[in-house]
């Protein structure tokens, strides 16, 4: 059996990354008895078998993949391909002093063998929302059997829900390994799969022992979450203070209790001291999250405005006896994205709890949370801010077909069935399921999943319709699709049809396959985006290509969330910030600022970037992202080359995208009518307007194209933002913070 380039591509970046973070821990447990199962949190179920003593096998036997086998009482586990149990002293578990000092399993009698791109798998479930780990004793197959040299290399993948949380790669004899920490949502089916890799290629094999569960730690939670460094005295406070995780920008700082920030306040909720933010002033702090499971991450805090008492009623802004502060919360991911998850406006002196709309946490790296006054109302407004947290809100998952073992009630074994009823899959065509042994599997290797697959003959098709909540919890986002197939085997020895097919997302072809034997092959497709909003079909289409009557058998259709610290979009200097510029300057295209290191754009002479508080942003509010914009003049235009990628992906994901921008017209200088420029302007790409847009006040607001598809293979495409002046004369609009969005598939 070989492995699809196209599942190796995908896989093994992911598996030398993790190899680098797993914790691995060699273990000299010569002649300690482990105890089974290992269960590290009260409550939560555990794995079943996981010393693999079930069933019990006689001294020196081993059992590949079988109906009999997954189907034995207490086994917990399904073996597919060349995957199964072995006891003691049997070819696959002889031990010797080249591999390891102990004598045997490390747990009981028997292990789990992986031998190629075999693989196990449990369906288990947990008792809560958490952070999980699974831990486990690896083993190359032991070097010599029967006086045999036997170079075993064999690598495996393991996977929880479709996404990779760790590998195992053994030296030589058994070892302790634990995979990285993953989020899973409360209640529900999770499975757990080992999934042979086999890079070296040839008969290599892994032995497995003494699984089990184990609980991990919550994510990484702000430093100083209430404000209580640097300590103050009572009574007083301290504008942009030192010596604290957190970062103050202009009007911000820290205030004890009894302060003239706090003294018509309760007392902070949190130990003895709050942070402020007045007018527009701001406070950052970056925290990291690794080894990350996406997930939908919150921030919760407690806020108050700033109460009238004593000196504040004499310098404050006051309506209705308190302050009218409101803010921002912001989220910046490690590669730049700016995310606003929310605008809070506390009612009144008492401290209220808040908690932000969840944000899709999916990279590695560093984070930036921001609390940003807004001050809409104008005047001395103030916040209090305290007892700053983060929270996960359900695990993302990737949303699994119904029945993909195509497991139909009634059929027995020798048996097929054209377009069968009373399953999730629709079936058009020369399609249907056929049982082990019937005229379609004949000559075949049993299905690896149940005893069941589904055939594709001539240009039949298969298919099923995810709804946006029919399938748990799960996220917009780049998905693949991983299918086992094998061409239909007729005679013996057997002859190979030439059946290829076709996987379909909402009628866009993401990937055409030909298995090339009888054997079971993975293959998976090219990455492609889904909204969860809308919903979407996955088709498998018969192409007959070769011409006469073809066949195709698959099963175990599976989804899995790309990795995104994979996924690339869009160019460089999005918000404008190369080259940096003093306050109060601005600089026209030309040679030297498109020529300039980092700027990333091209520029006319007609655009340029400008600092804040230029001749171009004097009348303006500051840079909505850093503090620099471009700006369009006239008939003033900028473009860059941009793309959109997948690492280990051939091509160009499958998905429509959009460009999001701030923009805003120029508030002085120019042709004012009614205190502002009338600056219009439209988005190309690849030459082809994508909208029209025509800002509608000095304030910066957000700005979206229409969706468009990337037509280069390669995912490349040019961005041009081009100045229209319809009105005529001297009109600027100014522009920040450009992103590129996958929508969904159209």
């Amino acid at each position: 059996m070989s492995i699809s380039t196209t599942f190796l591509a995908r896989v093994l970046p992911a598996l030398r990354r993790m190899k680098l973070a797993e914790n691995r821990r060699a273990d000299a447990f010569a002649g300690l008895e482990i105890l089974e199962p290992r269960i590290l949190l009260s409550g939560i179920p555990g794995l079943v078998n996981g010393g693999f003593e079930t069933p019990n096998l006689a001294n020196a036997a081993f059992a590949y993949a079988s109906p009999a086998l997954d189907g034995a009482s207490g086994v917990g586990w399904q073996f597919g391909g060349s995957a199964g149990v072995a006891a003691n002293g049997s070819a696959f578990a002889t031990q010797n002093s080249l591999t390891s000092a102990i004598a045997g399993a490390p747990q009981g009698r028997q292990v789990g063998f992986i031998q190629g791109q075999g693989s196990i798998r449990q369906t288990f479930d947990v008792g809560g929302a958490g952070y999980y780990t699974v831990s486990y004793f690896a083993a190359q197959r032991a070097p010599f059997v029967n006086g045999r040299l036997i170079a075993n290399k064999q690598n495996v993948a393991v996977l929880v829900d479709g996404r990779i949380v760790g590998s195992i790669d053994p030296n030589g004899g058994y070892q302790n390994y634990t995979t990285n920490p993953f989020f899973l949502a409360a209640g529900g089916a999770h499975t757990l799969d080992f999934q042979g890799v086999d890079s070296a290629g040839g008969d290599n094999t892994l032995l497995l022992d003494n699984v089990y569960l184990g609980v991990s730690a919550s994510p990484a939670q702000p430093t100083d979450a209430g404000f209580e460094s640097p300590g103050l005295a009572p009574g007083t406070s301290m504008y942009n203070p030192t010596g604290t995780s957190w970062t103050f920008q202009g009007l911000s700082g820290i205030s004890a209790n009894g302060s003239a920030f706090t003294s018509g306040n309760p007392n902070a909720p949190e130990g003895q001291q709050v942070a402020y933010i007045q007018g527009t002033g701001l406070i950052t702090q970056q925290f990291t999250i690794t080894n990350i499971n996406p997930q939908n991450i919150v921030v919760s805090f407690d806020a108050a405005q700033r109460a009238s008492a004593g000196i504040v009623a004499q310098s404050t802004f006051i309506l209705g006896g308190t302050n009218h502060q409101n803010f921002q919360v912001y989220l910046t991911d490690p590669v730049g994205q700016i995310h606003l998850v929310g605008t809070f406006t506390p009612s009144g002196r008492t401290y209220q709890q808040f908690t932000t709309a969840p944000f899709q946490a999916v990279f590695d790296g560093t984070y930036t949370l921001s609390f940003v006054g807004v001050d809409s109302v104008g005047g001395d407004n103030t916040v209090l801010i305290d007892n700053v947290s983060l929270a996960t809100q359900g695990g993302v998952s990737a949303p699994q077909f119904a029945d993909s073992n195509f497991a139909l009630s009634g059929l027995l074994t020798g048996g097929s069935q054209y377009a069968p009823a009373g399953t999730p899959w629709s079936f058009q065509g020369s399609s249907g399921i056929a049982a082990n042994a019937s005229a379609f599997t004949y000559d075949n290797h049993a299905s690896p999943r149940s005893n069941q697959a589904a055939f594709l003959q001539g240009f039949g098709q298969i298919s099923q319709v995810f709804s946006p909540t029919s399938q748990g919890n799960y996220e917009n986002g780049y998905y693949t699709i991983s299918v086992l197939a094998a061409q239909r085997a007729v005679g013996y020895p057997a002859t190979t049809n030439y059946e290829n097919f076709a996987i379909l997302v909402n009628g866009q072809n993401v990937g055409t396959f030909l298995p090339s034997g009888v054997s079971w092959q993975q293959f998976t497709s090219r990455p492609f985006f889904i909204n969860t909003n809308v919903g979407f079909t996955v088709t498998f289409q018969g192409l007959d290509t070769a011409g006469g009557d073809n066949t195709v058998l698959f099963t175990n259709p599976t989804t899995s969330l790309v990795a995104p610290s994979g996924v690339q979009l869009g160019g460089g200097n999005l918000s404008f910030e190369s080259p940096a510029l003093s306050a109060g300057q601005f600089e026209s295209g030309g040679g030297a600022l498109n020529s300039a290191s980092g700027a990333g754009w091209t520029f006319n002479s007609g655009a340029g970037i400008s600092a804040d508080q230029s001749a171009f942003t004097s009348g303006n509010p500051d840079a909505p992202a850093g503090s620099q914009v471009a700006f369009l003049q006239g008939f003033g235009s900028i473009s860059q080359n941009m793309a959109v990628a997948v690492t280990g992906s051939p091509s160009v994901p499958a998905a429509a995208y959009t460009l999001s921008f701030l923009a805003a017209q120029r508030g002085s200088g120019g042709l004012l009518l009614q205190g502002m420029n009338h600056q219009n302007f439209e988005v190309l790409v690849d030459g082809q307007v994508v909208g029209v847009f025509t800002p509608g006040s000095t304030n910066y607001a957000s700005f979206t194209t229409n969706p468009f598809y990337v037509q280069n293979s390669s995912g490349a495409f040019n961005v041009q933002i081009l100045g229209l002046d319809s009105v005529g004369g001297d009109n600027t609009a100014l522009i920040d913070n450009v992103t590129v969005n996958a929508v969904a598939l159209l």
